[in-house]
């Protein structure tokens, strides 16, 4: 099983990704992050979703997942 899958799969996770102070999800963010993705389209697009990427690991990931090292944003709860 992939890390990815892994972390979609727990159950016993303190949070989810698309609230932790890890994961961005911002166009510009991923386009940095992934060069590659430029030059198949945009970090922008529609069909991402939510989907982001996380500082701390350094994966492209769902807003859904999550992980043992959740973080809350400052500001932000649940």
């Amino acid at each position: 099983m992939s890390f990815r899958q892994r972390l979609m799969a727990s159950q016993d996770v303190p949070g989810r990704c698309g609230a932790c102070r890890h994961f961005d999800n911002e166009g510009a963010t991923l386009e940095a992050n992934f060069a590659a993705l430029v030059t198949m389209g945009s970090g922008f697009a529609s069909v991402r979703a939510r989907d982001g990427f996380c500082g701390l690991r350094g994966v492209y990931l769902s807003d859904r997942a999550g992980c043992a090292s959740f973080a809350e944003r400052p500001g932000q709860q649940g």
